[in-house]
Order: C-alpha cells, then sequence, then structure tokens
C-alpha cells in the first residue's frame, strides 16, 4: 500500500493478515508466518510491516522480537485473540471497547460512572422554562453518552434488495478486484461463488415469504412479492377502516352476492350485474326494426360538496346522488358508483326522450352543486340499420359537444359499436400476458406451491376473468383466452380450469345467487 500522505522512513506498507483456526498446530502456523514475514523483510528493508489476526493460540511475540503488540486488552472474554503488530513503536494506541451488540462490564461501569458523576438538577435550573435551550442540552448530554460506547456506520441503498447480504456485497467487490486485475481463473471462480450465494440468499428469502403466509401474514408476503417484482410504493396510501373497504369490494365486485332489485332504478349495483342490464337493454332493442341505441357515458361527476379520494367517497356519492333516477321502456339512468351511463333505445330517430333525460340530468347536477367533466363524457352510437344513415347530432353539455367513440371501457369491460368483445379480448390478452411476465420473474426466483399460485389468483387470473359471466359468450374469444391460461399453466406447472370450466362455475353461482334472492 502506498497512501499519499506516509511517513518520511518508510516506502510504502505491507499488510499481513492472519487466521489460525482452533485445530490448527500454533507451531506449524508460526513457522509458516516467521517465514513470510522474513522474506518481505529481506524483500522491503524499508517497508512498513503490519500484522493483523485472529492467532486463537499463544503469542508470537517472542518470535517476532522486533515487533510491537499494540493490543493490551482482552478482546474474547478473558482471551486475548485478535493481536496487531508493527515493525515500528508508537505507532498506535488501543482503547478497549464493548464489542458491538452487547456490553461488557467495563464499558457498564463507564456508563455509570458518567451518569453518576451527572449533575442532574443542572438541567432545569440552569433553563427554567425555556424548552429549546433545555432541548439543546439534553440532546448535547446524550450525544456525549454516545460517545462512550462503540457505533458502526452502516451504508445502504435504496436499490438493495434484503437477500443482498454484506457477504455478497464482499463477493461483488472480489469479483470487481478479480476483473481489474485481468485474471480470467479468478473472475470466474468469484462469479460461480457469487451466482451460488445469491440463489441461497433467494431462496432463504423465499422460505421467509412462505412462513408469513402459512402465518397468514398477508401483509408481509404481498411486500416480500413487490419487493422481487421491483414494484415502487406510491407516496401517499389512503387512509381508512380496512375492514369497511374489504366489505365494499366484496359487495361491488363479488360474483356470489345477491343482486338488488330494478337494476335500473337502483344506485347499488353488482359490478357484472350493471354491464349484464346494460348489454341485454341493448341487444334487446337493436333486434327491433329502425332502432338505435345510444349511450351517453359519464365515467365522473367532480364533487364540491364532497371529499373525492377517500374511501368513503364512492359510497357517499351513491348516496348523494340517489334521489335523482330515470327508467322508462326507452330510456333509463344507469348508475354505479360515481360512474353513470344514459341509454336510449331510440326508435326511427326519435331521441327526444333520450336528449330530454341528459339536460335533466345536467340540470339536477347543478343544483346540487356537482359539476360534470364534459371532456371524459363520451357517446356511443349502436346501430345495426342497414340504411346508411347519418349519424345523430351530438349531444352538447353546458355549450361543449360530446365527443362520439367506437369502443370505451365501462366498468372495466371494453364495449365497442358492434356490441362484440373483440376490442376487450384484445386489452385482457395484453394486459393477461404483460402479468404473465411477473409470474414468470417469480418463477425464476424460486417462488412456487401455493405461493406461486395465490399470486396467480389475485394477479393473472383476475386480469384474465375479470367480467367473464359478460363477454364470454364468444366461442373465438375463450379460445384466445385459453392459449394464454395455457401458457400460464406451463409456468405454474399445474393444470388450471379452462375459461369455458370458469364461465360455468361462475354462471352457476350466478344464477343461484337471482334464484335464491327472493326480493326479485
Amino acid at each position: 500500500m502506498r497512501p499519499h500522505y506516509m511517513p518520511r522512513e518508510f516506502t510504502h506498507a505491507l499488510a499481513v493478515v492472519v487466521y489460525i483456526t482452533p485445530s490448527a498446530n500454533a507451531d506449524a502456523a508460526y513457522d509458516v508466518l516467521l517465514s513470510v514475514v522474513s522474506r518481505l523483510q529481506t524483500q522491503h528493508p524499508d517497508t512498513l510491516l503490519l500484522i493483523s489476526g485472529d492467532f486463537d493460540h499463544t503469542s508470537p511475540s517472542s518470535s517476532l522480537p522486533k515487533f510491537t503488540q499494540y493490543v493490551a486488552s482482552h478482546t474474547r472474554d478473558n482471551k486475548t485473540l485478535e493481536l496487531f503488530y508493527a515493525n515500528t513503536k508508537e505507532a498506535h494506541h488501543s482503547l478497549p471497547l464493548p464489542p458491538l451488540g452487547w456490553w461488557s462490564e467495563e464499558a457498564e461501569e463507564v456508563l455509570k460512572d458518567c451518569f453518576n458523576s451527572t449533575l442532574w438538577d443542572a438541567f432545569s435550573d440552569a433553563h427554567g422554562e425555556d424548552i429549546d435551550n433545555l432541548t439543546h442540552c439534553i440532546t448535547d448530554y446524550i450525544n456525549f453518552c454516545v460517545n462512550t460506547v462503540p457505533t458502526r456506520t452502516v451504508q445502504s441503498f435504496s436499490n438493495s434488495k434484503p437477500w443482498i447480504t454484506p457477504d455478497i456485497k464482499a463477493l461483488l467487490k472480489e469479483k470487481k478486484r478479480a476483473f481489474v486485475s485481468g485474471n480470467k481463473e479468478e473472475l470466474k471462480s468469484a462469479q460461480k461463488e457469487l451466482r451460488r450465494q445469491i440463489r441461497h440468499k433467494k431462496d432463504s428469502y423465499r422460505r421467509k415469504m412462505e412462513h408469513q403466509l402459512q402465518q397468514n401474514n398477508i401483509c408481509g408476503v404481498w411486500k416480500g412479492l413487490q419487493t422481487i417484482l421491483g414494484f415502487k410504493e406510491q407516496k401517499s396510501q389512503p387512509v381508512g377502516n380496512r375492514g369497511w373497504a374489504n366489505d365494499q369490494d366484496l359487495f361491488f365486485n363479488g360474483f356470489d352476492q345477491a343482486p338488488t332489485p330494478s337494476p335500473a332504478q337502483s344506485p347499488l349495483l353488482q359490478l357484472d350485474d350493471a354491464i349484464i342490464y346494460h348489454l341485454h337493454s341493448s341487444l334487446t332493442h337493436s333486434e327491433k326494426a329502425g332502432s338505435t341505441c345510444v349511450q351517453h357515458i359519464q365515467p365522473r361527476l367532480l364533487e364540491d360538496k364532497l371529499q373525492h379520494g377517500t374511501v368513503l367517497a364512492p359510497f357517499l356519492f351513491t348516496l348523494y346522488t340517489a334521489d335523482f333516477s330515470y327508467n322508462s321502456s326507452s330510456c333509463h339512468l344507469q348508475k354505479f358508483s360515481d360512474n353513470s351511463a344514459a341509454v336510449g333505445l331510440i326508435t326511427d330517430r326519435d331521441d327526444g326522450e333520450y336528449r330530454g333525460l341528459i339536460q335533466d340530468f345536467v340540470d339536477w347536477s347543478l343544483r346540487n352543486n356537482l359539476r360534470i367533466n364534459t371532456n371524459k363524457t363520451k357517446e356511443l352510437v349502436v346501430d345495426f340499420c342497414r340504411l346508411n344513415n347519418p349519424p345523430p347530432a351530438p349531444v352538447n353539455i353546458l355549450g361543449t359537444d360530446v365527443e362520439f367513440v367506437k369502443t370505451y371501457k365501462y366498468l372495466g369491460v371494453h364495449l365497442n359499436n358492434n356490441l362484440d368483445w373483440t376490442h376487450n379480448t384484445d386489452t385482457f390478452d395484453k394486459k393477461g400476458n404483460s402479468r404473465l411476465f411477473l409470474l414468470r420473474r417469480l418463477r425464476s426466483f424460486g417462488v412456487q406451491g401455493q405461493l406461486l399460485r395465490t399470486f396467480y389468483d389475485s394477479v393473472v387470473g383476475s386480469a384474465i376473468f375479470y367480467g367473464i359471466v359478460c363477454w364470454s359468450s364468444s366461442i373465438r374469444d375463450r379460445r384466445r383466452m385459453d392459449r394464454l391460461v395455457r401458457r400460464t399453466s406451463s409456468v405454474l406447472g399445474c393444470s388450471l380450469d379452462s375459461v369455458e370450466v370458469v364461465v360455468n362455475g361462475r354462471m352457476m353461482a350466478k344464477l343461484s345467487s337471482m334464484l335464491n334472492n327472493t326480493s326479485l
């Protein structure tokens, strides 16, 4: 070693690191040590030679008469195993400190003496009611006490994975050193050992997550999965009652809950109930001659009276807008949480009632301090007439024409003006493939069994089978999604139910809930 600042009497420094195991032959080890030291002194007579390590046996001081041993206190209980030698005097001064993680009797006595000699009344008498100066004084005293005990600085990085331990970091440094030295054999060996250690640490981390799953620590499991997948947590999270939120999820998203009566009039709908009723009215009307279905979809109202963004906002909004409802043979207003859709079943291009419904809804919103977001409001026209009729005039809301669209995402599913599911299947297939990548990444990490299946059901399966009761009637769409299910099955290493099996099961659950609902 050649530091920038070096005493003039030394050209450079050499460090000899020694470790003698308890089962080793001390005499043979000392012979090797003396041979190495003698050779170094012969080759470099003007060097600063440092010898340090765990000798574990008797001290070799008698064999190194020209060296000074600087460790003057016990390092392991009542023994001194770690020694430090140098071929110069007064080069180092050792101070006994308690080991990290536990307190020695000497350290306890030092801290007790510090407390016993403290004038505690001086804190309150000197500062009185001045809380700021008192805080600074106590903080300075705590820092003084901290200096009497050993401390350790650990550097951490935000992108460090939990399985990257100090051992792996040391191997990374060894790999870098081997790469710089140009020694290919040493580099190959370091890479091999690094890969082995990473596999071992990842396996330990996976077992930790499996244990958390067995202990029903779902929060810990998902945090671990997010760490593996590189998910960055949002800075702010919504605050609310978790049990209440789970109850709402079961009501709005459940497949086995009983639907409420009169979907067009009730503000409380299940998601698939709302979509099924929406499509049923459109398809039934399309079978009539000269019929046109216009769907005026308003995804959200900007509330001035309600605090939007909280877990209570959808529920409060539903109650707040419950007094406005409309349902006739040709028009109805369908609401799901803060999403509203005005559906007009138009015959012979007579859309007066439909436009009147929209205007009434706009007027009611203004009276109740609700502002409609016109930019997010879209209009979807379904017209299967063979005559090339011109499109209807756009609906105007407060001076702004509503945009005509061919496709629109409504309650998670994609509707189009042909009332088929091509665009919806394309979207679900892309989403499923993107989440399948996450499943493959977990599998490469070593996650398997129940934990991998839980991730599939929660992340991948929920995307593939979302709203399947509504869109599964198309054989073409089923076959396309079945291919995705088979690819997923190969990643999981187990067979999965086909789309037909899943939809039959959920369809029976839906029919059973409807038959068991006596209010219908």
